[in-house]
């Protein structure tokens, strides 16, 4: 889990935050931590997933990774992931452009 969340940074540097790369290597981080139940690991590995989502024009799964990143926050407890998902959803709401 850990391994795959740390190639995410320099497949983003290489290809972008939007880039298929980083996506694949950050769902799969997701898709472990889910599996193994590690939470701490899932919520850095959404919100990264979220902002791959809204590097690459995909606002509408931003928003729904980012609602789940605030709900698991939310859940745990944990500050840090609810500023976390503070920033992502705010992210999708200006590049989505909703302003309101």
């Amino acid at each position: 889990m850990a391994l795959q969340v740390a190639l995410a940074a320099p497949l983003i540097i290489m290809g972008g935050w939007g880039g298929e790369r980083a996506h694949a290597a950050i769902l799969r981080a997701c898709e472990l931590s889910q599996a193994a139940g590690v939470q701490s690991q899932l919520a850095e590995a959404l919100f990264l997933l979220s902002t791959n989502y809204v590097g690459s024009g995909r606002i509408a799964e931003a928003m729904d990774v980012g609602g789940s990143l605030l709900l698991l926050a939310q859940a745990r407890g944990d500050r840090d992931a609810l500023a976390a998902a503070q920033i992502v959803l705010g992210e999708a709401h200006l590049f989505g452009g909703d302003l309101s």
